[in-house]
């Protein structure tokens, strides 16, 4: 009996096909080709890499096999490799899942692991929208804002979050403004941010929080000369820094120092814009649509496990170090970044000083700044990889300090160093390297009340 194996026309078309279908058939062309104006989900993700893989070895197995039972054989073979391969991923994934939930993978939150109700309800405040004055903002659609509240979260159309300032009463106004830590990411609700509780510990002033995540100094000044000035406040409060020096040492390792004032995502921006012009749209951030990836916490896990392996891409909220930096160069960088913010922080000073307004600036607390910090914090943020950035991060710090001394700035560090020296666990005052607890905010908000107060 001839098992010979003869590829006839049907079979070369049909090697052709599963080939083709099994490169070009994935999660991430799918998305962009067919489901351009919502997300895949995990399902669809799921079924379309169980189909990638089947036509991949399918394809493969007609290539290189020359007898019929064979052919069977790895067809059959690819079936069932294909099956335990989603199985065991999908196992993987509810594993995790579950673990996370009960707080398997340590005390800290942070985007894959531990993820819990409060970390969910910010997620929609990572998309951030056009605005006509801040380049990037929160959504001003009344249905998305909707979509986006809850007991934990709520702000206004007008970018507010929690109290406004029609509801200050008999109090004096005061607005807060910054990034994601002054705007309180993953705090538990509206009340325990650091507007919240400074309204809670005193009631001489009412103070609004008009900071939105990705922030930096340049639209916090935009938006008090803009807008917050309009309404008379007795008080500005800036709790900022961390952005703009992050923002400046991720431009100065891709190069774009041109670019050293412009807002977080401008870049990104200003490629969609580009490609647009060109007609190239359809090539822009194609990993943009797929938002969740499929099997995140499995990804992550093998991240960790690998560090080499980068699986996922890093979060820009903490660069990680670029290879071949010069420290000298860094250094230099580092203080033209602060002289910016610097700069950023006085054009906000005149405009209050000119409407007889008082401002604070607070330079927000940084775990990689604390010299009181457990060894297992560290190596669970990975301190020992972001040494260059860490060092652009303490020489800005230092020369926003001395340069500007006559803005009394507030340096929040020093205010939580002692109380991580005494023993207090890291995690109940930090969610993340970059955002405090509940109780962070309150501990700021304590130390920051009888300063405001004898202004």
């Amino acid at each position: 009996m001839n098992d010979s194996f003869k590829p006839t026309l049907a079979t070369r078309v049909a090697l052709f096909f599963s080939l083709a279908a099994g490169i070009g058939l994935n999660p991430l062309t799918v998305t962009w080709f067919f489901v351009s104006d919502r997300e895949l989900s995990f399902l669809s993700a799921a079924l379309i890499l169980f189909v990638n893989i089947v036509f991949l070895l399918l394809g493969i197995a007609l290539l290189v096999v020359r007898r019929k039972r064979a052919v069977f054989s790895v067809i059959l073979f690819t079936g069932v490799l294909a099956i335990v391969t989603l199985t065991s991923l999908t196992a993987s994934e509810i594993f995790l899942s579950a673990l996370s939930k009960k707080g398997g993978f340590g005390k800290f939150q942070n985007r894959f692991f531990g993820k819990n109700p409060i970390v969910r309800a910010y997620e929609p405040t990572e998309r951030l929208y056009l605005h006509p004055y801040y380049f990037f903002g929160l959504s001003r659609d009344p249905a998305i804002i909707s979509q986006t509240s809850s007991t934990v979260l709520s702000y206004s159309p007008s970018l507010f979050r929690g109290a406004s300032p029609e509801s200050r009463g008999t109090r004096k106004l005061a607005f807060l403004v910054g990034g994601s830590a002054a705007f309180g990411s993953y705090s538990s609700s509206n009340e325990t941010t650091l507007s919240g509780s400074l309204n809670t510990l005193q009631d001489e002033y009412l103070v609004v929080n008009a900071a939105n995540p990705s922030w930096m100094s340049l639209q916090e000044f935009y938006r008090v000369a803009v807008e917050l000035i309009d309404y008379q406040p007795e008080l500005i409060i800036a709790l900022d820094g961390y952005n703009d020096a992050s923002n400046g040492y991720q431009r100065y390792a891709r190069g774009d120092e041109e670019l050293l004032n412009a807002p977080l995502f401008y870049s990104e921006l200003l490629d969609i814009v580009t490609r647009t012009q060109k007609r190239e749209s359809r090539l822009i951030s194609i990993t943009s649509r797929l938002h969740f990836p499929p099997f995140p916490r499995t990804l992550e896990f093998f991240n960790r496990l690998l560090p080499p392996l980068r699986l996922v891409r890093q979060s820009m909220a903490v660069p990680v170090d670029s290879p071949q930096i010069d420290r000298s160069a860094l250094e230099k960088h580092a203080q033209q970044t602060a002289e910016r913010y610097v700069k950023n922080l006085r054009l906000m000073r005149t405009i209050t000083d000119s409407a007889e307004s008082k401002f604070v600036v607070v330079f927000q607390p940084v775990l990689f700044q604390h010299a009181n910090v457990s060894s297992e914090a560290r190596s669970i943020f990975e301190f020992q990889k972001r040494e260059d950035f860490l060092y652009y991060l303490d020489a800005f710090r230092e020369y926003v300090l001395t340069s500007a001394s006559d803005l009394n700035i507030v340096d929040a560090s020093s205010i939580f160093d002692p109380t991580l020296k005494d023993g207090v666990p890291v995690e109940q005052l930090f969610v993340d390297p970059v955002h405090l607890t509940d109780a962070g905010f309150q501990k700021l908000a304590q130390e920051l009340i009888p300063i405001i107060l004898r202004l």
